[in-house]
């Protein structure tokens, strides 16, 4: 089951992060279309118009909210289901000081101090 959980997490994520890169591109495109549009015929405004359509920044806000809220109850569901390891570690804050965290080693969970 963890090893599921874990799979789809991951691969939401990299969805996630592929939202974001998509979004910087498209954001990119639409930035050089004002620079040039003056310059182009209307086949081409008619494309981009097509392609702003599709693109709109609203598919990539409410498509990145559902992956969260999926990635929220994945959380859940693996912090529920998961035959925990604990485990003790130590990252650093700063050059002189650590902190202590605990986390599982099979779902990679964090638990409160």
């Amino acid at each position: 089951m963890e090893e599921y959980l874990l799979l789809l997490k991951n691969y939401i994520k990299k969805q996630i992060d592929e939202l974001d890169e998509g979004k910087e591109i498209c954001q990119s495109i639409k930035k050089q279309f004002q620079q040039i549009r003056r310059s182009l015929s209307n086949d081409y405004n008619e494309l981009n118009n097509q392609f702003k359509e599709i693109h709109d920044d609203f598919f990539y806000i409410y498509r990145k909210i559902d992956l969260k809220n999926l990635l929220d109850k994945i959380e859940i569901a693996l912090k529920a289901n998961c035959e925990h390891i604990c485990c003790v570690d130590y990252v650093d804050i700063n050059e002189y000081r650590m902190q202590k965290i605990q986390y599982c080693e099979k779902c990679w969970t964090e638990f409160s101090k």
